[in-house]
């Protein structure tokens, strides 16, 4: 099987786990929020910031490392394997221990009690770190998209929602996500059957922990980044506004970010074994930054647009403040997902050192714009934090351009290529809102309707002039497509013929 052909299957079947959870995810939220206050959803998160932070790559970038090498020895496994639990042993511990000084930094009391039980969600994701990577590294994606999909359910859509209808409050939360762990950890470890032998070797630790640290890094440095505007809120702003800004960011960011991760998980295995290739990744990267323009612009706009419907069908009447801050958000959220494949390209050519670097230089960019925008509320919080996601994207690019040998000119070529699908239909979904709003129209109304205009009018611009709005990547973009449809879906067949006679398609039979 060729390595595209793997490629696609892989995206595929993470993407449709990812789908599926993200559709169960909203479901769960949406019961959970009507029995929870946003002062809930804020201790959790408060106590999640560190959660996320201390969850190092991979125990300390093994698992990533073990991904990335061409040649994988039992020494490995055994070496990391042993440093996978040291590890998970040594951040769990020291969670628990930092838990009363992290809440009174952050000026949430109540988050205290929560980290002393979320310790075991560090140590359960850092333990089984290998096993998860021995997966990824055998390209199982669909083992890993059922195992995901199958914990959440566990965790949320069983334990959360049951305890949040039994009067449990933010308890309901923390349980929830150690029910997930715990789940996820099993699944893993049932699935890859990792060997029980332990072993430490000094070489072998310095080589993985030789790639791994870099990356770890750049990975806390990262997770610190994207906590700033939250510890900020939480600190400045208290609980209740800290779950109204991060159910506004979820809310959003959530799918997009799924997207993206699926990308990820599957462009690095895949990245690692064509690094050389400066050639081959620079069309990737084109190709990658086409298919963002293209596809996830349009869902990211027509999000905010549709704000207010969205967060009163989602999480109900309570949390209307949350729309204006979803909006605030919007522009950043495109940046923040476009410049996962910057970062993902630089990791698969082995550039750790760099990513720590751009991360550096991106913590003094948020810090300087969310403090900034601190002084004018939680609304000046989030926009502070699109106006840095947009300025560290351009460092993405820069880099990448840098290290492939590109240029600024074919890609800018290639994005315009695709303004057409990705701005056009937008505009016209903006107008249709607008006047819908005007003229008195139900909320369902204006939501259904603004859906199809966008929905309908991007399909019809594809298939009316596919050369002009795919530009010169549109080829493999409609292969790609083409691919992703299910052949059980009604009318699958005349979707395939058409994209396989569109002019796209017949260029790229003649390339």
């Amino acid at each position: 099987m060729s390595m595209t052909l793997r490629a696609t299957r892989g995206i595929s079947q993470i993407l449709l786990g990812s789908t599926v959870q993200t559709l169960l995810r909203f479901g769960v939220i949406g019961i959970l929020a009507r029995h929870l206050t946003p002062a809930d959803f804020g201790v959790v998160a408060a106590a999640m910031i560190i959660v996320s932070i201390v969850d190092l790559e991979g125990a300390l970038g093994v698992a990533p490392a073990l991904i990335q090498r061409k040649e994988l020895e039992p020494r490995h496994i055994e070496t990391g394997q042993s440093l996978a639990l040291a590890v998970a042993a040594l951040l769990g511990g020291s969670l628990y221990l930092a838990s009363d000084f992290v809440a009174d930094l952050l000026s949430i009391p109540q988050s205290a009690s929560a980290l002393h039980v979320l310790c075991l969600v560090v140590f359960l994701r850092t333990a089984v770190s290998v096993p998860e990577a021995m997966i990824y590294r055998t390209l199982q994606f669909r083992k890993l998209a059922a195992t995901q999909v199958a914990s959440y359910c566990i965790g949320y859509a069983i334990v959360g929602v049951g305890l949040a209808m039994m009067s449990f409050g933010y308890w309901s939360l923390v349980y929830a996500e150690v029910a997930q762990a715990l789940a996820l950890s099993l699944l893993y470890v049932w699935q890859s059957r990792p060997s029980p032998r332990l072993g430490f070797d000094r070489l072998t630790a310095r080589e993985l922990l030789g790639f791994g640290l870099s990356l770890s890094a750049a990975k806390v440095m990262r997770q610190v980044i994207f906590s700033i505007d939250q510890a900020v809120v939480a600190r400045l702003f208290g609980p209740t506004q800290l779950g109204l800004y991060v159910r506004a960011q979820s809310t959003t960011f959530r799918p997009i970010n799924a997207l993206g991760g699926a990308l990820e998980s599957v462009i690095f295995p895949m990245m690692s074994t064509i690094q050389h290739d400066t050639e081959r990744v620079n069309t990737v990267f084109a190709r990658g930054m086409s298919a963002y323009f293209a596809f996830i612009s349009p869902v990211v706009a027509t999000s905010a647009i549709l704000s207010n419907e969205i967060i009163y069908i989602l999480l109900g009447s309570g949390w209307t403040e949350a729309a204006l801050l979803m909006q605030l958000l919007a522009a950043g959220f495109f940046c923040r997902t476009a410049n996962r494949l910057c970062a993902t390209i630089l990791k698969a050519r082995g550039r750790a050192l760099w990513l720590l670097l751009l991360q550096i230089e991106h913590v003094v960019i948020v810090s300087t714009c969310i403090l900034a925008g601190a002084q004018f509320g939680v609304r000046g919080v989030a926009v502070g934090m699109s106006a840095s996601q947009f300025l560290h994207l351009l460092s993405g690019i820069i880099l990448v351009l840098w290290e492939t040998k590109g240029g600024w000119r074919p890609l800018c070529r290639t994005l315009l290529g695709t303004a057409p699908i990705a701005v056009g239909p937008v505009l016209l979904g903006l107008a249709g809102h607008v006047a819908l709003v005007a003229l008195g129209a139900p909320w369902f109304v204006a939501f259904t309707l603004t859906c199809a205009i966008v929905i309908l009018s991007w399909l019809t611009t594809i298939m009316l002039i596919p050369v002009q709005t795919l530009g010169e990547h549109g080829p493999w973009l409609l292969q790609s497509l083409s691919k992703f449809v299910p052949s059980r879906l009604p009318k699958s067949a005349i979707l395939r013929a058409w994209i396989a006679r569109s002019p796209t398609a017949e260029m790229q039979g003649q390339s």
